[in-house]
C-alpha cells in the first residue's frame, strides 16, 4: 500500500476521480490547504471530476453550499448527493405511498 501524503501525488495518468466534499475538500468552514491547486491539476489532466456528498440535500442545494467556498463548476464535472440518490430510488419503486419522517 502507498501512503501519500495528499491527492496530488496520484492523480498523474487518472481519466476520472470521485471525490468526497466534506472532510476532503472542507471542514464546513473553510477550504483545506491544496485542495484548490488539486482541483485545478485534475483540470489540467482533462480527468472527469465528480464530487461526492453525504448530504440529504439534491445537489443542486449542494452546490450551492459549496459555492459559498469558492468551489465552482470551474473545478469539476458533476455532483452526487445522497439526497439524489434517495429521490432516484423513490421515484423508480412502485409503491404508490411513503411517509416522511424527520424535520
Amino acid at each position: 500500500m502507498q501512503e501519500i501524503t495528499g491527492l496530488n501525488e496520484i492523480i498523474a495518468g487518472k481519466k476520472a476521480v470521485l471525490c468526497d466534499l466534506w472532510g476532503v475538500l472542507h471542514n464546513g468552514r473553510v477550504v483545506f490547504p491544496g485542495a484548490f491547486r488539486t482541483l485545478e491539476n485534475l483540470r489540467k489532466t482533462n480527468a472527469i471530476v465528480i464530487l461526492l456528498s453525504n448530504s440529504p440535500k439534491p445537489g443542486n442545494l449542494v452546490k450551492e453550499q459549496i459555492e459559498k467556498f469558492n468551489i465552482t463548476e470551474n473545478f469539476y464535472d458533476g455532483i452526487v448527493s445522497s439526497g439524489d440518490l434517495a429521490r432516484e430510488f423513490l421515484e423508480r419503486k412502485q409503491e404508490s405511498s411513503f411517509f416522511f419522517i424527520g424535520p
